[in-house]
């Protein structure tokens, strides 16, 4: 995917940890994508609510206000938002995590400290062309 073409793409970034989603914001950015940030799961229902409409959401679990899991199950509410791609990107790797985030409809669980952000975008170029 080209740079033109990736800057049609928005990618919705849902990460409290300012110095992670700052490192993620740059290389969405970098890679050609807009990019729109949430600081918890509240916001980012909120963005989606207001009319936003990504093409794939990078989503932490752990956050304060609402996390993951109740992102996941929120946007399985709507027909609209189930069509969004999410990336679970989380500092957990446990198996019950895994499997719970991937039955409720994400297309992968990336551990932060498994993948370099190149990896991660390497991914997300996968599930949003």
């Amino acid at each position: 995917m080209n740079k033109e073409q990736a800057s049609k793409k928005t990618i919705l970034l849902v990460e409290d940890d300012i110095f992670i989603g700052d490192i993620f914001e740059t290389k969405i950015s970098i890679s050609g994508f807009n990019v729109v940030k949430a600081d918890n799961g509240k916001q980012a229902i909120e963005k989606l609510e207001e009319g936003l409409k990504p093409n794939l959401m990078l989503l932490d679990l752990r956050m304060p206000e609402m996390d993951g899991f109740t992102v996941l199950e929120k946007l399985n509410e709507k027909e609209e938002w189930k069509e969004i791609p999410v990336v679970v990107l989380t500092n957990f790797s446990g198996e019950d995590d895994i499997d719970r985030c991937m039955k409720m409809g994400a297309k992968d669980y990336l551990v932060k400290s498994f993948f370099t952000p190149a990896e991660v975008m390497e991914k997300v170029e996968k599930y949003i062309s």
